[in-house]
């Protein structure tokens, strides 16, 4: 990173900071109880001296953290999908929502979007636009929008309807549609794939890009960060751009580590301030400069959500891809699910041929003793089709933690469990 390029950086995270001071009753009560001087930083590393802001104080503090700027009887709101047990409905400015479409839009066309590609989006309901954007009314960018609600066989048929060049969506909403696409045998003709907000397992990868014909490209990004890494072109790991997202990767105290959590301090939000903001993600740096050239830094991996780390009874603690991995290569095996139930109790529900129930049963067991430990309580069911709730991710795995959160957010749990539809 070259000297101008370091001060320019800390200039525009010193204005951010500034503002954020002057305008939130938030920040300006705490830095003046930490006696935290906006102007005196320099880097990244001067924001050690701040706490981290975890999602359960913007939701208990949104109002207090929100800009003193805001117009009365202001209106505009972004929500996010409440996964970790805390949905937030976020206040955006136009300004704000401006830039946010910028900031996706110029990865978009770095990664490989020209502005004749027509365009499908899956979404959450409330966030899908109202009106379109200037450009769209000038025929470029031209996006039609799905609410993610409905079912696998209705976003196949709006696929067909729209004949998209380029799709947006989770990775898990892209992986229920093709797997669907899987179970009837078919394919559809997509020539450029956008994946973000969940984890794109490698399973995930092959079927989307099998099923759609696709060239796949991952964000890393969120409804309150916005953009934040983009995927290398050569699959080295997650380019970052810290001119809009200054992102950090923190230990369990708060402070800066090689692998841990990361938090990111977003410096184009107006409305709400949103400072070491804990993403709820894991993360590790790359230790070598990516081989790709680029001038961002590289996050080496990603590692999902907190949330999804499965906790044992030993004090162990596994992520999502390495339970994933017990499962993703069994025969006869379609779709799968697995839900931990407990600390020491798995459900794992599959879909697929039961004649091969046998088999399956017996090699999964044995890999679970093997990695996980020989005293869990395992169920395995066949079943015909993996239940998912209306307007929530689907994920491959279900943790404890994860299942809390369904279970506080209101969401039916029991077909998880006791699944009714055996086959």
């Amino acid at each position: 990173m070259s000297t101008v390029t370091g001060v320019a950086r800390a200039w525009r995270l010193q204005r951010f900071l500034r503002r954020a001071g002057r305008h939130s009753p938030y920040y300006r009560r705490l830095f003046g109880e930490l006696g935290f001087v906006p102007e005196r930083v320099r880097g990244i590393d001067d924001l050690s001296a701040l706490p981290i802001l975890e999602r359960q104080d913007l939701g208990d503090h949104a109002r207090e953290l929100a800009s003193e700027t805001l117009p009365s009887g202001h209106a505009l709101y972004r929500h996010t999908s409440g996964a970790t047990g805390v949905p937030l409905r976020l206040p955006v400015t136009e300004g704000d929502l401006r830039r946010e479409v910028l900031l996706w839009l110029r990865g978009y066309i770095q990664h490989g979007l020209k502005p004749w590609h027509r365009q499908a989006k899956f979404a959450f309901a409330v966030n899908i636009p109202s009106s379109p954007s200037p450009w769209q009314r000038f025929g470029f960018f031209s996006r039609r929008y799905m609410d993610i609600a409905t079912t696998a066989a209705e976003k196949i048929d709006w696929l067909r309807a729209v004949e998209p060049q380029a799709v947006f969506g989770w990775s898990s909403i892209l992986d229920e549609v093709c797997t669907e696409l899987e179970r009837r045998g078919e394919r559809l003709r997509v020539s450029l794939a956008f994946t973000a907000s969940d984890m794109l397992f490698p399973e995930r990868r092959r079927r989307i890009a099998e099923r759609l014909g696709a060239r796949i490209v991952d964000a890393y990004g969120a409804i309150e960060t916005g953009p934040t890494a983009w995927e290398c072109p050569a699959g080295a790991g997650y380019h970052v751009d810290d001119g809009s997202v200054v992102t950090e990767i923190v230990d369990e105290n708060g402070r800066a580590a090689a692998s841990g959590r990361i938090v990111c301090t977003v410096l184009w939000r107006r409305a709400i301030p949103l400072i070491r903001y804990a993403t709820g993600d894991l993360g590790t740096w790359a230790e070598q400069p990516c081989p790709c050239g680029g001038r961002h830094r590289l996050l080496a991996r990603l590692e999902g959500r907190e949330i999804d780390l499965v906790k044992l009874p030993s004090g162990e603690t596994l992520n999502a891809g390495t339970i994933v991995g017990l499962v993703r290569d069994l025969p006869g095996l379609r779709h799968y699910q697995v839900v931990q139930s407990s600390p020491d109790a798995f459900v794992f529900l599959l879909c697929g041929d039961p004649s091969c129930g046998t088999d399956v049963d017996r090699t999964l067991r044995d890999r679970c003793a093997r990695r996980i430990g020989p005293d869990l309580r395992l169920q395995v069911r066949w079943v015909r089709e993996i239940y998912q709730p209306r307007g929530t991710k689907y994920t491959t795995l279900i943790s404890q933690a994860r299942l809390d959160a369904m279970r506080k957010n209101g969401v039916d749990i029991a077909p998880l469990l006791e699944p009714d539809r055996p086959s």
